[in-house]
């Protein structure tokens, strides 16, 4: 299990990022691993350059995303709440 919260708020202090999810996407032995889904803030941000970034700040690997998906906008409900549901499903294809 992890933090997500913890994780997208470390995410968020990264200059490249305007606005981010962190979602599990299926892996070969039927876990699930971490994606970052990132709006960028003007520069693309790398998955490289996020996990060094977390690094940074002491944040253990086992919770660094595994993957990086670069979106125009989050979906959200008419609450404001991210649409996890519809980003995991649209890393599966």
């Amino acid at each position: 299990m992890i933090p997500a919260a913890d994780v997208e708020s470390a995410l968020l202090e990264h200059p490249a990022v305007r606005d981010v999810a962190l979602v599990g996407y299926p892996d070969t032995s039927g876990g699930e691993l971490p994606a970052a889904v990132v709006v960028a803030a003007a520069e693309p941000p790398t998955l490289a350059g996020l996990r060094d970034h977390l690094a940074t700040l002491g944040m253990t690997e086992w919770y660094w995303p595994t993957r990086l998906e670069l979106v125009p906008a989050l979906p959200r409900t008419a609450m404001g709440k991210v649409r996890k549901d519809v980003l995991a499903r649209s890393l599966t294809c």
